[in-house]
């Protein structure tokens, strides 16, 4: 009845580079899945395994295929045989997702999916895994599949699944270098057993679920007594709660944290209304997300983003993220979603700090990079990410690893969405990676220079003050400034300068070991003036204040 393809891994697997499998409970990428669903199987990271092509099926009704094809409510599930490689099958449901059909939505052929393991799960009373009655008989349902409920298996809408996969390829990467959970993804094929037919659907990416299980596989679910909010945002202030407490009434009740940052960016706040708090400054404002936030979580998504181009996503549009919050010390987690609008253009002229169309700036850029506290972090997290995991030419060499395991099976997709090969995205790819890392290199700050060595440095050996009167009742000051390298002898051709108390400044260059500052014209109803050293100067030489023999500053009295 059913029909079983190649094993559930391909054997000619290209594995991770060195750099990514560390930390990752991998048990090995070229274990074939026994029989039986409830044997010990590779745990869910496998599933995910970007260097990899898994082989999915699943047979339903042909009436409830043509149902779910052509509905654009996306809520219409029904029941089908799911299975993937030589596995035996289980039931499930599948419905559409929203997403744009190939070729179009008027001749649906290649949609979006999701499918639901557990939709027809239940327990006996020993906890066995049963199905609900009413199921198929002999049918098997399971709670979990390779430790997942759900899957999502998007078709490349927007731009295609070469892109979209890499796209989370990419994240996966930043996850492993950062504070940071992206979630993983990769690409699948689907053959869909209906009416006495086998439809190959091509190649999907198959995008790990956020939901329960997807925390809890991530250590990111607390135990029952510290409540856990996960909370999805795929318009612009508009909450959607996964999993939250409720009140009563049955409604979620928001997070401790969603309630103390109740200002801009985080909520909606308009004008002539009294909606929000005070908007804090800078200081405060750094200070709060410090406090509640997994900032380098955040920012990390922010310079991802960026890196990817995604024109739709939590900076450049305040949308299509998740956060999870907790009802303890647990600072929030953002974790992206939806990365079909991503990896477009060339890599060029794309700004890391200003996404928005029209480049008006959305509230997260102007006021959360745009923040100066933040705006170093980030300027950080960017470079840091160009120089390790993102390194450009290994990014190539992946490009080449992922296309030898997967390009065949894209070029056969008549709906792939390429315009051309899979090698020739794969080569506009390979440009966007080498643009994108020369524009964002150039758009950073240069680095400083490096310190020169305490060796080189320069400090104030001596300070003393003299006076002299001066026609007029007037009188004048003089400074005169000691200084010493760091081996304590006399440095000459030192630059000193520094400020008098009435604002004016002064400064002199070092003979034999000293230089003298002065300031005329003082009236006479000045009894003092203060004279402080700021800095001292000199080619190949730095100043070192910790060294100074006396304080840096001397005050004159009038003659």
């Amino acid at each position: 009845m059913y029909i079983f393809q190649s094993s559930f891994f391909n054997q000619d697997v290209i594995r991770f580079r060195s750099r990514v499998l560390t930390g990752l409970l991998y048990l090995s990428l070229v274990l074939s899945l026994v029989s039986t669903v409830q044997a010990a199987v590779p745990d869910w990271p496998d599933l995910y395994d970007p260097f990899t092509m898994l082989d999915l099926h699943v047979e339903l009704d042909e009436t409830d295929y043509n149902a779910i094809l052509a509905d654009l409510t996306y809520d219409i599930e029904v029941p089908a045989f799911f299975w993937a490689g030589d596995e035996d099958p289980i039931l499930v449901s599948i419905r559409r997702k929203s997403a744009t059909a190939f070729p179009d939505n008027g001749s649906p052929q290649k949609v979006s999916f999701k499918i639901d393991i557990n939709e027809y799960h239940d327990e006996d009373e020993f906890g066995n895994d049963i199905c609900d009655p009413g199921s198929p008989a002999g049918a098997v349902c399971v709670n979990k599949w390779h430790s997942v409920k759900k899957l999502s298996l998007e078709n490349g809408d927007d731009e295609n699944v070469l892109a979209e996969g890499f796209a989370w390829y990419l994240q996966r990467l930043a996850s492993t270098a950062m504070d940071y959970t992206s979630g993983y993804a990769a690409w699948v094929t689907l053959t869909v057993h209906t009416g006495g037919q086998t439809i190959e659907n091509g190649v999907y990416v198959n995008v790990a679920q956020r939901d329960k299980q997807f925390l809890k596989n991530h250590d990111l679910w607390e135990p029952a007594d510290v409540e856990t909010w996960l909370v999805k945002y795929s318009g612009i202030y508009s909450p959607d709660f996964k999993e939250a407490p409720e009140d009563l009434q049955g409604n979620p009740i928001e997070s401790p944290t969603m309630q103390l940052l109740n200002f801009k960016p985080f909520q909606d706040c308009p004008r002539k209304r009294n909606s929000c708090d005070d908007q804090p400054n800078d200081t405060d404002f750094a200070t709060i997300l410090n406090a509640e936030i997994n900032m380098e979580s955040m920012l990390t998504q922010g310079a991802m983003g960026a890196y990817i181009n995604g024109s739709d996503d939590m900076m450049a549009h305040a949308k299509n993220f998740y956060i999870v919050d907790y009802a303890s010390s647990f600072k929030r987690e953002y974790i992206p979603w939806d990365l079909d609008s991503t990896m477009g253009g060339d890599g060029g002229g794309i700004s890391i700090y200003n996404r928005t169309k029209g480049n008006r700036g959305s509230l997260y850029e102007k006021l959360v990079i745009g923040n100066p506290t933040f705006r170093g972090q980030y300027n950080e997290i960017m470079l840091a990410l160009l120089d390790g995991i993102l390194d450009k030419d290994d990014l190539v060499a992946d490009l080449d690893a992922i296309c030898s395991v997967i390009c065949s099976a894209v070029d056969a997709d008549p709906h792939n969405a390429l315009g051309g090969s899979a090698t020739g995205e794969i080569d506009r790819l390979k440009s966007y990676v080498l643009n994108r890392d020369a524009d964002i290199r150039a758009q950073l700050p240069p680095p400083p220079p490096p310190p020169l060595p305490e060796t080189d440095s320069l400090h104030v050996s001596s300070i003393s003050g003299s006076s002299a009167s001066a026609p007029r009742n007037r009188w004048s000051a003089t400074a005169t400034i000691g200084v010493h390298d760091f081996f304590e002898g006399l440095s000459n051709g030192a630059t000193v300068s520094g400020n008098w108390d009435n604002g004016s400044s002064g400064s002199c260059v070092t003979s034999g070991g000293t230089c003298d500052v002065t300031r005329n014209n003082i009236k006479g109803k000045d009894t003092s003036t203060t004279f402080t050293v700021l800095n001292i100067s000199k080619s190949g030489k730095w100043y070192r204040s910790a060294d100074n023999h006396v304080d840096t500053s001397v005050t004159i009295n009038r003659p």
